[in-house]
């Protein structure tokens, strides 16, 4: 307020004090403090403009992109810069030509810019996004100015780039914040197709970003892919149809609802069959695989994962982050090695794990790894290798800290509590039931079958026969709705050896030959040398 009045030529500086130049009553107080700095800005003639397109660009701005835009000579330049210096409105960092400002406080800054009319304003945000587009900015600097300088369709694409590099360092919350605002965009838009199908693309990759970050059972990720099946029709893309499905599969296949997981996939491998297109019918069959491996049926998914695989070969993919939740090769992999295990492959399944977690660390891609991480702990819990599965999970942990992805720290919790009872502490089985609820709570349950054989044999080590009849009982009654099978010839097993500990070998005979019956019937081949050894056993 003092500076307002002293800019007003109202007072005159004297040796001792400021004195009126004119009666009191021409002295005109500003009511607010808004009026005050618009009163100081428009006395700031003629260096009012320069401060109106340094508040185009923001708080923050540098000489070398205002000379750009602000049509006049240098020395005008440095003149109406130093003048504002001089007010105390802006201050300055470094020296000219290399200097940037920033504006004493956001307000004054917003003042300058709503002191330009509507149009003006639009006109120096285009040249901004001239400027910052011929410079290779980072992309949301010139989506900002594209989307204030009303240049939708630019803004569109320059928010999509900025969500994409996001997504691909991976930055989630700010990858989200970015696509949405495309998204926005596109909302204008939609009465061309190109840009309804833009949407489509749009919505899956906020469900990708989404899933990284918080997991298959994340609710934004159901609502956007949900939003994009209802606008299906707007695609004739095969690989965009595939993702789309792929959402309508995810949910259920993690939930563990793999009756319902295997219909959608059947039917997207069905309907992808006739397709040119090489990755929709890869990612068709690995969703497919990746189903009937947890259904029991790993001889079937690996002539799956073989067709996968050899369309991957084929196929040309760049940007998978973008595209997908992680690297379709390292995904095929993963249930490759799991199949290949399941069906008597060993040593080929340790082989395939170990190049799926190589080029998952060479991808340097957080969801990937920990991805990749999820399904060779996955393979350690059935090879027994609690030091491999521990490695692996306490790495999946740091990534998962470090991006801030709630799934794969669940997922670490989970293989912490399961690994402690493969080591037989005495809290394993509690910490199991701890992780199994909060697994639960989320909309998960892949897989529980697997860890409560974990926890039912830590159980029955400890003598708690009661205990692990109870968890494996669950884990069968579990597989039987769920659909999960691949557990069951090992829940057998257990119970078997349950009724041995017990004294009864006629229970454990029965339980062993239903093991073994199980696993011959899955072509689960590890499964059934585990379950006739016990019954040699006897």
């Amino acid at each position: 307020m003092t500076k307002t009045i002293l800019e007003s030529g109202d007072l005159r500086e004297t040796e001792t004090a400021y004195e009126l130049t004119g009666p009191l009553s021409r002295v005109t107080i500003p009511a607010t403090l808004h009026d005050s700095l618009m009163a100081r800005i428009d006395r700031l003639q003629p260096i009012k403009e320069v401060a109106q397109m340094a508040a185009c660009i923001g708080r923050n701005f540098d000489r070398a992109a205002l000379e750009k835009i602000a049509g006049v000579s240098e020395q005008t330049l440095d003149d109406a810069l130093v003048q504002l210096e001089q007010s105390e409105l802006v201050f300055r960092r470094g020296a000219p030509p290399d200097a940037s400002y920033v504006f004493k406080h956001a307000l004054v800054r917003d003042v300058a810019y709503e002191s330009l009319l509507k149009r003006r304003r639009q006109d120096i945000h285009a040249r901004l996004v001239e400027v910052f587009e011929a410079e290779n900015a980072a992309p949301e600097l010139t989506a900002y100015h594209a989307s204030q300088a009303g240049l939708t369709e630019k803004a569109a694409e320059f928010w999509s780039k900025a969500g994409s590099q996001a997504q691909a360092r991976p930055a989630y919350d700010e990858a989200a914040n970015h696509l949405k605002t495309a998204l926005i965009e596109v909302g204008g838009l939609l009465d061309e197709p190109v840009w309804r199908e833009r949407e489509l693309e749009l919505l899956v990759q906020i469900a990708q970003v989404y899933i990284a970050k918080e997991g298959y059972a994340s609710a934004e990720a159901s609502e956007a892919f949900g939003k994009a099946m209802q606008r299906i029709a707007a695609t004739d893309s095969a690989e965009l149809r595939v993702a789309i499905y792929y959402g309508a599969w995810i949910a259920p296949y993690i939930g563990n609802r793999l009756y319902q997981a295997y219909e959608t996939a059947n039917r997207l491998v069905e309907a992808m069959s006739g397709e040119a297109e090489l990755i929709p019918r890869l990612i068709s069959r690995r969703m497919r695989a990746a189903t009937l491996i947890s259904m029991g049926r790993s001889p079937e998914a690996l002539e799956d994962l073989k067709v996968a695989y050899d369309l991957y070969q084929q196929a040309e993919i760049t940007d998978f982050a973008t595209k997908f939740a992680q690297d379709p090769g390292v995904q095929i992999w993963c249930y490759m090695h799991l199949a290949m295990w399941m069906c008597g492959d060993r040593e080929g399944a340790l082989v395939v794990a170990d190049r799926s977690m190589e080029l998952a660390r060479h991808l340097n891609h957080a969801n990937t790894f920990c991805y990749a991480g999820l399904h060779d702990i996955t393979l350690a819990l059935w090879e027994g290798d609690i030091s491999r599965a521990r490695k692996v999970t306490e790495e999946m942990r740091q990534v998962a800290i470090e991006h801030d992805m709630s799934l794969w720290k669940l997922y670490a919790w989970i293989f912490e509590a399961v690994t402690s009872c493969m080591a037989d502490e005495a809290d394993g089985p509690a910490r199991v039931d701890a992780a199994l609820k909060d697994y639960r709570a989320t909309g998960c349950w892949l897989w529980a079958p697997l860890f409560l054989a974990e926890q039912a044999k830590a159980q029955l080590r400890a003598g708690d026969a009661a205990g692990a009849e109870a968890a494996v009982k669950r884990g069968l009654a579990e597989a039987e709705v769920c659909g999960e099978r691949w557990a069951i010839p090992e829940l057998h097993r257990i119970l078997g050896d349950i009724s041995r500990s017990q004294g009864d070998s006629a229970a454990a005979a029965k339980a062993y030959e239903q093991a073994a019956a199980d696993a011959r019937a899955q072509g689960a081949v590890l499964l059934l040398a585990r379950a006739e050894a016990a019954i040699e056993g006897l």
